[in-house]
């Protein structure tokens, strides 16, 4: 298992981690009296990541940083049975779209922010 943080010359970052939600699925949430054990050891075992977590700075924006950090990310994690979600990426983000795409993922779920005035 790997915990993978990648930082391209301080002008970007990506995060990923393994995804939990395997384990405490199968211990159904419940981690007393011997779920933490059982949530402890199958850490070892995850195959699932999550990449949340994507920066750059403005004056890096569309010169392929944040691709270059997806792909530093893909390979420190690689394994056949490895599979790795980019989370919560809109719809309407489309660099960042662009690049999930080009490194040839594919979309499973689509986000959008609705909007409506409160008065």
């Amino acid at each position: 298992m790997a915990y993978s943080a990648v930082f391209a010359m301080m002008v970007g970052f990506g995060i990923a981690l393994p995804d939990v939600n395997q384990i405490l699925k199968r211990i159904n949430g419940k981690l007393f009296p011997f779920g933490w054990l059982k949530l402890i050891l199958g850490l070892p075992k995850l195959t699932h990541y999550r990449m949340f977590a994507l920066g750059v700075i403005p004056e890096y924006h569309g010169k392929a940083v944040d691709s270059l950090i997806y792909r530093a990310l893909y390979e420190s994690c690689f394994s056949p049975d490895i599979r790795m979600e980019i989370n919560y990426v809109l719809e309407d983000n489309g660099p960042m779209n662009n690049a999930i795409i080009k490194l040839g993922a594919k979309p499973l779920r689509r986000y959008r922010i609705f909007e409506m005035p409160v008065s």
